[in-house]
This record gives C-alpha cells, sequence and structure tokens, in this order.
C-alpha cells in the first residue's frame, strides 16, 4: 500500500482487483439465495453452481474471518504503539 500526501493509504492494482474478486463473489452469493428464495429454480436443478457457490461462501467467510484477524492484529499494535510513545521508548 502506498501513502498518499494527504495521509491516506492507496491500494495498488492487485489489492485492488483482490478486493473486487470479494465484492463480486459476495454479489454472487447474495444474487443466487435471492433468487432461490424467490423460487425461481430448485436446488435440484442446478446442483453444480449450488456446490460452486457453496465453495465460493466457504472461502467468502474465511475470507472475512482472515480480514478481522489481521485488523485486531494491527489494531494491537498501533495500541502498543500508541503506549510506548507515551513511555519515552
Amino acid at each position: 500500500m502506498a501513502t498518499l500526501p494527504d495521509g491516506t493509504e492507496h491500494l495498488g492494482p492487485v489489492e485492488t482487483a483482490r478486493e473486487a474478486f470479494w465484492v463480486i463473489a459476495l454479489a454472487v452469493i447474495a444474487g443466487f439465495a435471492f433468487f432461490y428464495v424467490l423460487g425461481a429454480y430448485s436446488l435440484g436443478d442446478v446442483v453444480p453452481i449450488a456446490i460452486a457457490v457453496a465453495v465460493l461462501a466457504v472461502l467468502w467467510i474465511f475470507h472475512g474471518l482472515r480480514e478481522h484477524r489481521v485488523a485486531r492484529q494491527s489494531e494491537q499494535s498501533t495500541a502498543l504503539r500508541r503506549m510506548r510513545e507515551r513511555r519515552g521508548f
């Protein structure tokens, strides 16, 4: 990530593509569930697609857990840095 002059962080093209993939994956999962609830199809009619969406949903859950863990670790490191700066270390 690059830091812009105003202090905000800018994602590079690889990170942007990765985040776009997860947004599109969530849209596919939500669209599949939406049309299933509406009764547009039966799971027996679309078994391969249902399996693919289920695998995508599991991957999305693991991605969310990993992102949560990384955010929590960076939050803790920020707090530790503040404590050290306050004590003069």
